[in-house]
């Protein structure tokens, strides 16, 4: 069931943000994310609709809340190069 709410969320941010609604994107990927924390994806999601909002502390903030709640669930953990990139890219 979580891996389906996930999965849904996931999708309707992405439509979000494809169609221009970074508030609609942070709002699915927030409401994911209160089922599955832990979810790279979702905050993935997260950061990239802070993004596209144009707002750089939200971004800040969305990258801290990854790295907290990752480091909860494994904090020898890494994350995964698909984040990787992402940040690099928000970087630039």
């Amino acid at each position: 069931m979580v891996g389906a709410i996930v999965d849904i969320a996931h999708l309707l941010a992405g439509a979000r943000l494809l169609s221009g609604d970074a508030r609609g994107a942070a709002s699915a990927a927030a409401r994911g994310l209160l089922v599955d924390p832990g979810s790279e994806l979702l905050h993935r999601d997260a950061i990239r609709a802070a993004h596209a909002a144009g707002e750089p502390a939200d971004v800040r903030r969305a990258v801290a809340r990854l790295r907290v709640e990752l480091d909860d669930i494994d904090p020898e953990g890494d994350l995964a190069e698909e984040t990787l990139c992402l940040l690099r890219e928000l970087d630039r």
